[in-house]
């Protein structure tokens, strides 16, 4: 039996021992910028045409550090697709788009906030609580069941000269697909990559209907970027259906935080410093047909946020309490007649269902260290498809680990206890 000595008091001690680390974390870790662009879009199970551009899509206003790329309905969602092996060939195609289209682009890295030592530390910053956003009150925490699997950290992409960036890591289960694209340079930083899917279409679990959640480290902070497609529907309770699945994707989503990949050992989607959600979740509109068409050729946003279910649902705190989204200046992007600019249902043939306009693509985000570049649509990419894709920049706040470079100086800093986690929440 071990027994301790009468002048060790390690409850009244371990503020001064965690005061010192904390003092040490500092000295050591350093704030960067990192520039994320976010993109979703319901394809409709379309495979696109090898001349398609995804430029308007894809591009942005200076560089990008990581693209997070995610698709809705890549397949279409017969009963072969839904209940059988994955079609990946549709992926393929896009994934060599988003490829070509990326390396084509015209930045200038020189201008990268990555690539720049920063002279003043600047700490992460809250977001505005803007009248459109979402309340800021912490998301509850929930015991969470697994449904994870670990992605070995190889690019898939050769590191050539003319490759400005390479595919990190790719998933898709059914329709839901997701990317993420990294600059080449940036590969070696990027750590603890996994993804888990979780099902929650026909009978509650095939994934007609759910996500494909990535989990990664860039440097010391940690991120989880979320590409779901919630149940479709007008009706009352298709809304309630909707908020169920976001909470079972809350709820499910699970990845392996040791080798051993047990239950126990899991992490979710809380773990993380920085949470992007995106993808087709479905929220309408709680106005007539005829109201929200009107609304929308005076270009009242305003008017229509104010009906907008999913903007609803998180302030009476029913689902998404705490989580935000860009201020809409754009038209709906659902749902369009098929290689048209025009809404479907303008004119309204017997027998067919009326579908109104409604923003159902979204990228919202939780949690400190994220700012809002841009909030966009692709309006030049009219084919194909009966939904518009979102685009979304924005700037995230990462922790990085400097040591100097003599001998044993990484061994002294771990040996000295210094524990990263309190410092980058």
């Amino acid at each position: 039996m071990t027994t301790l000595k009468k002048d060790y008091e390690p409850l009244k001690d371990l503020p001064v021992v965690c005061a010192e680390n904390a003092q040490k974390e500092k000295e050591l870790l350093k704030t960067e910028h990192l520039r994320i662009a976010v993109g979703t879009w319901n394809v409709a199970g379309r495979i696109p045409p090898k001349n398609l551009d995804l430029s308007d899509w894809l591009e942005t206003n200076g560089p990008v550090d990581i693209y997070v790329i995610g698709f809705q309905e890549i397949v279409p969602l017969n009963v072969g697709n839904v209940c059988g092996v994955d079609d990946v060939q549709p992926a393929m195609i896009w994934q060599g788009l988003i490829r070509e289209t990326i390396n084509r682009l015209d930045y200038d890295f020189d201008q990268s906030l990555m690539d720049k030592d920063m002279d003043l530390i600047q700490p992460p910053v809250d977001l505005e609580n803007y009248s459109d956003q979402f309340l800021e009150d912490e998301a509850p925490q929930r015991p969470l069941l697994p449904s994870a699997g670990n992605v070995s950290c190889r690019f898939s992409d050769p590191c050539k000269k003319q490759t400005c960036y390479v595919r990190a890591v790719s998933k898709q289960m059914v329709g839901v697909h997701i990317s993420v694209w990294v600059r080449k340079n940036m590969c070696r930083f990027i750590h603890n990559l996994s993804v888990s899917c979780v099902g929650v279409g026909l009978m509650g679990c095939l994934g007609n209907k759910g996500s494909v959640t990535v989990s990664m480290r860039l440097h010391e902070t940690s991120f989880c970027f979320i590409c779901a497609h919630l149940t479709s529907g007008g009706k009352q309770e298709d809304e309630k259906r909707r908020n169920w699945d976001a909470m079972e994707v809350l709820n499910r989503t699970h990845f392996p935080s040791s080798k051993n990949g047990t239950r126990d050992s899991s992490r979710s989607i809380w773990g993380h410093d920085r949470i992007i959600w995106l993808g087709d979740l479905n929220y309408r509109l709680n106005l007539l047909d005829d109201e929200i068409r009107l609304l929308v050729a005076k270009e009242d946003w305003t008017g229509l946020i104010k009906k907008d279910q999913l903007r609803k649902q998180s302030k009476k705190g029913r689902i998404f309490e705490g989580w935000q989204e860009g201020t809409i200046t754009f038209p709906p992007t659902y749902k369009y007649e098929f290689e048209s600019n025009e809404y479907a249902g303008e004119n309204l043939k017997h027998g067919e269902k009326q579908r109104s306009p409604a923003w159902c693509d979204r990228v919202i985000w939780h949690g400190k260290g994220l700012k809002l570049l841009e909030y966009k649509r692709g309006d030049k990419i009219l084919i194909l498809t009966d939904h518009i894709c979102k685009k979304e920049a924005k700037f995230a706040y990462v922790k990085r680990l400097f040591l100097d470079r003599r001998a044993g100086d990484n061994e002294r800093v771990w040996n000295q206890g210094i524990c990263t986690d309190h410092i980058r929440r």
